[in-house]
């Protein structure tokens, strides 16, 4: 059934439209009926042809390069040049014809046309640009999620080692475990962190250094486990300015 819509409404409507158009064009063909008539009548079927491409265009939204918001400003611009040129059309046809050449009517309708393929070029890049900057903040949202997810992954792993092994967080930490404090550091880190490769592979490289002290506490033996925890509260120390470094350099 949908399907059906949509035939009727991108082909089978718009071809009813045209056809009528181009009967009521001759019913009212007027006797002396020259270049004027048939520039009118071809130039209102474009105006229908432009109108039900955009209805059409507007259901379809099979461009998917395209935002919503282009669509809607798109439209507007649309709307614009329709009114603009049936507005040329009938004050030129009306009140113009008489006292004013035909090359100026068509050099009217250039102009219009003109500026309106212009302006729906910029309005097309400007959506792309929009689009990419949309797409790469989603990159580095997910870019920081991953690493936030990681952290809070150490954490807990962290946690369970501490829990078989009995390490007991220090007195008065409000935190889970050592570890804590970065898992929460990184949680606060701007989308635009990840932007630069070099604070991006400083921040992987200090989880991974959290990673690898994680495996040596889980495969310390009891006597070394004092020595661990010293290492961790060591690397947790100098990892809380490296992130507030990568905060600070990320919005600059």
């Amino acid at each position: 059934m949908r399907e059906k819509i949509n035939i009727i409404s991108a082909f089978v409507l718009p071809a009813i439209v045209a056809a009528c158009t181009i009967v009521m064009f001759f019913i009212f063909r007027p006797e002396n009926a020259g270049a004027l008539f048939y520039t009118n009548m071809v130039y209102t079927l474009l105006l229908e042809g432009i109108f039900f491409g955009y209805i059409n265009v507007l259901f379809q939204k099979k461009n998917h390069d395209l935002s919503t918001p282009f669509y809607a400003v798109f439209g507007i611009v649309a709307v614009y040049y329709i009114v603009a040129g049936l507005a040329w059309m009938l004050l030129y046809s009306i009140a113009l014809s008489g006292v004013m050449a035909m090359k100026y009517y068509i050099a009217g309708l250039m102009i219009i046309t003109l500026l309106w393929i212009i302006l729906s070029l910029v309005l097309g890049r400007q959506d792309t640009n929009y689009k990419e900057s949309v797409e790469k903040l989603d990159e580095d949202f997910k870019s920081i999620a991953f690493f936030s997810q990681k952290a809070d992954m150490l954490v807990n792993r962290y946690q369970a080692i501490c829990v078989e092994k009995g390490i007991s967080r220090p007195a008065g930490m409000q935190y889970l475990n050592r570890l804590s404090p970065v898992a929460n550091a990184i949680s606060t880190l701007p989308p635009k962190a990840c932007q630069n490769p070099t604070l991006g592979a400083q921040l992987a490289s200090l989880l991974d250094k959290c990673e690898e002290l994680i495996n040596q506490t889980e495969d310390a033996p009891a006597e070394e486990l004092e020595n661990m925890t010293k290492k961790m509260d060591r690397l947790v120390a100098s990892a809380l300015p490296q992130i507030d470094f990568i905060k600070n350099a990320s919005k600059n």
